[in-house]
């Protein structure tokens, strides 16, 4: 099936119910899959595991809101005359592929939560994934303290016997010494590796990938 071209624009939100609703990542979650593309009700309530009653009941406060909105499936290809319409049944998408909004400024602390509660979830996500491969091949894990580049001390986990390279995972973090203009090329050719990469549709096996370059504060550890 030919998808809909997707709204590639970008919204700031100003409405308090619906910028309570995006820093709520327990009801943002629930936005989610329509985010990433259009959803079915039944797809979007097995994305988020949850029922279709309650995903049901969603759909209709992001509609109140202008977050999403109802789009007509593309019809299937057909010999026939007149197009046969897809089966998938109603379709549903966020308005913009970009939702954005100034949040209020309670300190520091309250930053970090927010930051916390909407970005730990993706590194529970790789944790998951670690963990599914290392069962999946049978293979026992060490915890492994250890200082890396810049003195910076991290907790990891690897295989017994392999690198985490041989089975499939990629984990570094370093505190890097850089000055401006090196950071600046390295953040330029993580960003180019990262689209290139991304810029594939390949069906074989989902990657989880996250790159992040950062200056940190001296007294960080």
């Amino acid at each position: 099936m030919s998808e809909p071209t997707m709204n590639t624009s970008s919204r700031e939100i100003t409405d308090p119910d619906a910028l309570a609703l995006l820093i709520d990542t327990q009801k943002s979650r629930f936005l989610m899959p329509f985010l990433r593309g259009e959803n079915t009700l039944a797809e979007a309530s097995a994305h988020a595991k949850v029922s279709k009653s309650l995903m049901s009941y969603w759909i209709g406060k992001f509609i109140a809101l202008g977050l999403i909105e109802v789009i007509e499936p593309a019809p299937l290809p057909s010999p026939l005359p007149l197009p046969t319409p897809s089966k998938r049944g109603r379709l549903y998408r966020a308005t913009h592929t970009t939702l954005w909004a100034t949040m209020p400024d309670y300190g520091f602390h309250c930053d970090m939560e927010t930051l916390s509660a909407h970005s730990d979830s993706y590194w529970t996500h790789f944790k998951t994934a670690v963990i599914h491969r290392a069962r999946a091949r049978q293979l026992r894990y060490r915890l492994v303290l250890t200082s890396s580049r810049g003195g910076l001390v991290r907790c990891m986990i690897e295989p017994i016997g392999k690198t985490l390279a041989e089975v499939g995972i990629l984990n570094n973090w370093a505190k890097l010494n850089l000055t401006t203009h090196e950071a600046q090329a390295l953040r330029d050719e993580l960003s180019a590796v990262y689209a290139r990469y991304g810029a594939l549709s390949s069906a074989d096996k989902p990657q989880l990938c996250h790159v992040h370059v950062a200056a940190v504060e001296d007294a960080v550890p």
